[in-house]
């Protein structure tokens, strides 16, 4: 599994862009293998610019499961 971060949302989903690792979130969106954040995804949807884009964002974030965080993700994250 891997988890989707603001940037990488931002860039190959409102904007985009294709970037080197554009093929590969897809891909790994395809498989089923991506998961995000509640707070990341509100901000991509923030970034939508009108109510059409927007729109379709939601719709494909709406693929993307939210992944649950803990407290205890946060005090172990520092050790990775």
């Amino acid at each position: 599994m891997v988890l989707v971060d603001a940037c990488m949302g931002s860039t190959a989903l409102r904007r985009g862009v294709e970037t080197e690792q554009s093929p590969t979130l897809k891909l790994l969106m395809q498989r089923k293998q991506v998961a995000m954040i509640g707070a990341i995804r509100r901000e991509v949807l923030a970034g939508g610019r009108s109510v059409e884009q927007y729109s379709r964002l939601r719709f494909e974030l709406s693929q993307i499961p939210d992944q649950a965080v803990e407290t205890a993700d946060f005090e172990l994250a520092p050790l990775f």
